[in-house]
This record gives C-alpha cells, sequence and structure tokens, in this order.
C-alpha cells in the first residue's frame, strides 16, 4: 500500500497549482494582488468600530449615528453609480482607482483628527463616497486587462483569484483593527487605514495601466440604472442584497 505522503496529487490539484503559478507570471499581476490585500484590509479595518467611534468618541446619539450611517451610505451608492458610468465612457479605470483611494486617504484621515459632527457628515459624504468605488473598480480593471492578455482560463480564474485574495484580507481586517484601537485609539485605527489606502494609492500608479476608454457609438443608447434595475431578475437579486445587508448592518 502506497503511503499517503507518496500519495501523487489529482489532476485538478496539478492544473489549479498551475494556473496559480501561470498568473504570477503575468505582467503587474503580483504586484496588484498585493494592492488588493491593503484595499481588503483598509475596508474591514474600522467597521466593527465605527458606532463606538461615533456614539464614545463624536458624541452622536443612536438616531445621529444611524443618520449618518445612512447619508454616507447613500453617498456612497450614489457616488458608485455616477462615477462608474463615467469610467465606462470617458475616464479609464487607472484614473477612477486613483480618484477613489485618494478620497479613502483624505477621508479616514478627516476621520482621525475631526471631531465636528457637521464636518465629519461632510468628510463622510464626499470623500469616504469616492472611495467606495475603489471595489468595482478594481474588479473591472482585472476582468479588462488580464481577458486581453490571455490569462488562463479566460478572465473568469483571474477575477477569483483576486476575489479569494480580497475576501482573506477581509477577514484579517476586524483583528488587526482591534489591535490597533488598544494600541493607538481611534486616531492610530483611521491613520492605519488611512495608511492602506495610501499603499493602494501607491499600488495602483505603480501596477494598473492608463487604458484610455474607447469612443462610445452614438447609435448604441446605453441602457439607464433604473431600467435595468427593473427587470424581474436583477430586482430580485437587488432587493434580496439589500434585506441581506440589512440585516447585517442591524
Amino acid at each position: 500500500m502506497r503511503d499517503n505522503g507518496d500519495r501523487p496529487q489529482s489532476p485538478m490539484i496539478r492544473r489549479l497549482i498551475a494556473k496559480t503559478r501561470s498568473l504570477h507570471a503575468l505582467p503587474r499581476f503580483t504586484g496588484l494582488l498585493a494592492s488588493t490585500f491593503a484595499l481588503g484590509i483598509a475596508f474591514s479595518f474600522v467597521a466593527p468600530f465605527l458606532s463606538l467611534w461615533g456614539l464614545e468618541e463624536v458624541g452622536f446619539t443612536p438616531t445621529e449615528f444611524g443618520l449618518f450611517m445612512t447619508a454616507t451610505s447613500v453617498c456612497a451608492i450614489v457616488a458608485s453609480s455616477l462615477l462608474g458610468r463615467l469610467s465606462d465612457t470617458n475616464f479609464s479605470r487607472r484614473q477612477m482607482l486613483v480618484l477613489g483611494s485618494s478620497g479613502g486617504v483624505c477621508g479616514f484621515v478627516g476621520y482621525a483628527l475631526i471631531r465636528d459632527p457637521i464636518l465629519l457628515v461632510i468628510v463622510g459624504c464626499s470623500l469616504q463616497a469616492l472611495a467606495s468605488i475603489c471595489f468595482a473598480q478594481l474588479f473591472s480593471h482585472v476582468r479588462e486587462v488580464y481577458q486581453s492578455q490571455g490569462a488562463p482560463g479566460n478572465s473568469s480564474f483571474t477575477i477569483s483569484v483576486v476575489r479569494v485574495c480580497f475576501s482573506f484580507a477581509w477577514t484579517l481586517g476586524p483583528a488587526a483593527g482591534s489591535v490597533m484601537l488598544v494600541a493607538s485609539g481611534f486616531r492610530g485605527l483611521f491613520l492605519s487605514a488611512a495608511g492602506l489606502y495610501l499603499v493602494f494609492l501607491l499600488g495602483v500608479l505603480k501596477f494598473v495601466p492608463e487604458r484610455p476608454r474607447a469612443a462610445r457609438r452614438h447609435d448604441q443608447p446605453q441602457d439607464s440604472v433604473f431600467k435595468t434595475l427593473l427587470q424581474p431578475r436583477v430586482l430580485i437579486c437587488f432587493l434580496s442584497f439589500t434585506v441581506i445587508f440589512a440585516a447585517n448592518a442591524i
């Protein structure tokens, strides 16, 4: 009987390893993956502690903090929709990622230093709203660039690897954030988050090439967001995600 330690790898595992290795041979992919890891940690770094910060550090009442979170979330949705449409027509993914990561850096610096509620609402509804575009723009860039460069298994496998990296970083963020909160307080927590966005910004400048958008033909009308949303299958998915994330937020 052959010892388990000498058992040959299955063909599926060998193919998976070969595909993963070939991804790292793609131009700029390893650096982009490291930047994705920094973004994933930044996304989840402060989220578990926002309510504690708002109620105890800033002095919001529960109602005021609920309104603050609602306003910043709505502005993030609006910014993502409008800027996403612009990135599909006029501006490159790189430009949008630079804009979003810069918003994240400045927004978290604002959260670290500002304690005036009105100013914090302005920061959250503007700079932090800009930061919300990074996730979607990053995956759109990966799909477009590495599909055109012949990534193994088309772009779906490449996106899966990037998504796994982001998800793994997301799981580490809260633990790292709690350590930073205990060690340095809310100011250190938010400045660290700003630093992570800065790392992502530098990664974008280094590893995301400038790719001008192709001019859209005027004889090809583009459906509006609301028209797309009213499609039955899209609407059902939208409402399902809304309920799930609302339950998690509560």
